[in-house]
């Protein structure tokens, strides 16, 4: 056998045959340790598979119905809204004529707000309605601060809430059934 000499330190030699006991790791040993490594590797998988298969995680609330007709009637009011402005002459068109349309969909958005609120695992859709409350706030003092509205802001804001309000009726809608409403 030959001796490898390697330098560690001055005077100093470090022969690996000495420092390895080449008795115990013959390559049979090693094949038969790794193989068992990778056996335990794939027990470890498919015990994970059949885990998660058994387990059924769910990191969004189920369907809620009520939440989906209060969408519903939330994009009607505001739909509303912006059709009147649409059907009245432009002057006619300031805040104090709609005032009682905003004042209705406010209360609308804080009840849906809170209906979402109260749902478990509902995050995004509490931050969705958030971001939707906070649009209604800027469209009412905008609309408070100018003497009416455009037919092409009207058309504006009417396709933006619209497009808002169908991306949170899809998110609902997409969400699973409540497994126990399926059992009845």
């Amino acid at each position: 056998m030959q001796t490898m000499i390697v330098p560690t330190t001055p005077g100093r030699s470090f022969k690996p045959s000495a420092a390895l006991n080449t008795a115990r790791y013959t390559p049979l040993k090693t094949a038969l340790y790794k193989g068992s490594e990778q056996f335990l590797r794939l027990g470890l998988v498919l015990c994970l598979c059949l885990f998660m298969s058994a387990c059924s995680m769910s990191f969004i609330s189920d369907y809620d119905q009520a939440s989906m007709d209060e969408m519903q009637l939330v994009n009607k009011k505001i739909d509303r809204l912006f059709i009147s402005m649409t059907y009245a002459d432009p002057k006619d068109r300031g805040y104090e004529q709609f005032k009682a349309a905003y004042l209705d969909i406010d209360v609308e958005l804080n009840a849906l707000r809170t209906m979402q609120a109260v749902r478990p695992m509902n995050e995004l859709t509490v931050k969705q309605v958030d971001i939707l409350l906070n649009l209604w706030k800027q469209e009412r003092a905008g609309h408070q601060k100018s003497k009416g509205m455009s037919n092409f802001i009207i058309k504006l804001h009417r396709s933006q809430y619209n497009r808002l309000l169908m991306a949170m009726i899809k998110g609902e809608s997409a969400k699973p059934k409540d497994s126990k409403s399926k059992s009845k």
